[in-house]
């Protein structure tokens, strides 16, 4: 053993500290250590517990789920890591470095948590997050990592599409079905302009391969399929059908699938997210006008020259 900051020999009552070593690598555990102190011929022997702790974190996985699930412009990151100490460490002899790659002279946290009146504003000048976790080990101050630097990349969040207040409106012939879904919202995220700032990045809606098999007897009509943006975030979508109703029905029966997908572009930096993807099933019970039909007049009229 040595002796820590040594100063000669104590006065009666008062105390001094050794470094401890072991000769092999401990396995995480509890352990007592035996201290035999002898004095003018009088020895005394005591016993102490020993906790040696796994090195890593509790929750590792889930931190790392929840940073990458933050880690979008306009965000704010809070921490709450685990370590393996299961309380038995204070957690002022751990430290947390949390910083970006425009701040990256950012003094560490103490403690093992980041809170919300603490927290980093992810703004959109930032392409990465940088996270490490250590603890500090009495006396030598020598840091050890329970949590290697890892690197995290902001992303721009997708935005959300709703569907579930849709409106779909059905008209035409058998030659041409021509079908309209309106009231679909996609909400754009966050820029990252700036705290407390509302604005949000440009949303781009594109409609996938229309799915009519579902329909016997029709097919989408080519180059049919549009989406169109109105106010206010809603969109649009506008197809025809075309085909011939099987013998001895008079109704168009069954369901179209109607595949959408919106991106949102941060246009302070360029960045671009994953698509937001939804499929709208559009269920048809339809009698289509006779050919002699034109809406607004009795049917079997003929339209004057």
């Amino acid at each position: 053993m040595d002796e820590v900051d040594s100063t000669g020999t104590p006065e009666c009552g008062y105390s001094r500290y050794y470094y401890g070593y072991v000769e092999s690598k401990l396995t995480p555990g509890e352990y007592y250590i035996e201290i035999v102190h002898i004095l003018g011929g009088e020895s005394d022997t005591i016993e102490v517990p020993l906790y040696i702790f796994k090195t890593g974190l509790v929750n590792e996985g889930l931190l790392k789920s929840q940073v990458t699930f933050a880690a979008t412009y306009g965000n704010y990151i809070t921490l709450n890591a685990e370590p393996n100490s299961s309380g038995k460490i204070k957690p002022n002899q751990f430290k947390t470095y949390l910083y970006t790659d425009v701040d990256q002279q950012r003094a560490p946290f103490n403690g093992y948590t980041v809170q919300l009146s603490e927290a980093i504003f992810l703004s959109s000048n930032i392409n990465n997050l940088n996270l490490r976790i250590t603890w500090i080990q009495p006396y030598t101050d020598k840091e050890i990592d329970i949590f290697p630097l890892e690197t995290f990349s902001i992303v721009q969040k997708p935005p959300k599409l709703y569907i579930g207040d849709k409106s779909v409106s059905i008209s035409g012939q058998e030659r041409k079905i021509s079908i309209r879904i309106t009231r679909i919202i996609a909400d754009g995220s966050p820029l990252g302009d700036s705290k407390g700032s509302s604005e949000k990045a440009d949303v781009d809606v594109t409609l996938g391969k229309i799915d009519v098999s579902g329909i016997e007897g029709f097919e989408l009509v080519e180059g049919s399929g549009v989406v169109e943006k109105g106010e206010g975030g809603t969109y649009s979508v506008y197809f025809d059908i075309t085909g011939k109703l099987p013998k001895g029905q008079d109704r168009i029966i069954g369901t179209i699938q109607v595949p959408l997908s919106a991106v949102a572009k941060n246009t302070l930096n360029g960045k671009i997210s994953k698509p937001d993807r939804k499929v709208i099933s559009v269920s048809i019970n339809y009698e289509p006008w006779k050919t002699s039909y034109i809406p607004g007049r009795r049917p079997g009229r003929r339209p004057p020259r």
